[in-house]
């Protein structure tokens, strides 16, 4: 990520963060993409953004990894065939609403195959070594720090950061969450905390991953009651 998008970066994060914003794209309905544009708007515009950066802010919080993926091969292009500098946010609202409308056009095909062999290992899996190194790989060569030390102020940083890693180093989608639990501060209690429980949601469920969306709101879920029993107990009164 060039300099002035690793700034927009920090400042849309201090941002959503210190204020508790929601800007995920969740619903690609017509009208939840409109009210999407307007929350993008509303934050860059109190971010003193400029309205060139509105698309690339956009990308930042676009949750379905294959939308985003496919968001950026269209910048390259557009970019590309316009000479452009930026993405011009009207042309990008256009053209994520067409890409969002073909895929309601273009449902991938039903499951046939029964749910039990659904949870086959695919072919881009990568082993535990495999994925440890190229992450170490990625922050070799990267200058933002990628552990997560335990504030739910972070999360939302940190969210970003795992989704960037893993893009940028092939990491398939569905191992972002096995990403994440090694870019965990492993002094925390945490790190451990969180393996235990990716474990025990795949015996439970029976899948061979834990989804991306809930790990992130299991985390969010560990970090929030964490810090609210450690402030109720520094609220006690000492005993005399």
């Amino acid at each position: 990520m060039a300099g002035t998008e690793e700034r927009l970066h920090r400042v849309l994060v201090n941002h959503v963060n210190t204020n508790s914003i929601d800007l995920w794209l969740k619903d690609q309905s017509l009208q939840g993409l409109n009210r999407w544009f307007s929350r993008i708007e509303k934050v860059c515009q109190a971010c003193d953004l400029l309205e060139g950066h509105y698309a690339e802010a956009a990308l930042l919080f676009i949750e379905s990894g294959d939308l985003v993926e496919e968001m950026r091969e269209k910048k390259k292009q557009y970019l590309d065939r316009t000479l452009n500098t930026y993405w011009i946010w009207n042309d990008f609202k256009e053209e994520i609403r067409r890409a969002v409308q073909e895929a309601d056009k273009n449902p991938p095909p039903r499951q046939l195959i029964p749910s039990v062999t659904a949870t086959a290992t695919p072919p881009d899996h990568l082993s535990p070594d495999e994925l440890r190194q190229r992450l170490y790989n990625w922050t070799s060569r990267s200058r933002i720090y990628p552990l997560f030390r335990g504030s739910s102020q972070e999360l939302g940083r940190w969210f970003l950061i795992v989704e960037r890693a893993c893009r940028e180093s092939g990491i398939p989608p569905n191992q972002r969450t096995e990403a994440a639990s090694m870019l965990i501060f492993e002094e925390l209690d945490l790190a451990a905390a969180m393996q235990t429980r990716r474990q025990e949601y795949l015996q439970r469920t029976g899948e061979a991953y834990w989804g991306w969306q809930d790990f992130q709101q299991d985390i969010r879920n560990v970090v929030t009651e964490a810090e609210r029993r450690n402030e109720g107990r520094s609220n006690e009164l000492p005993i005399s």
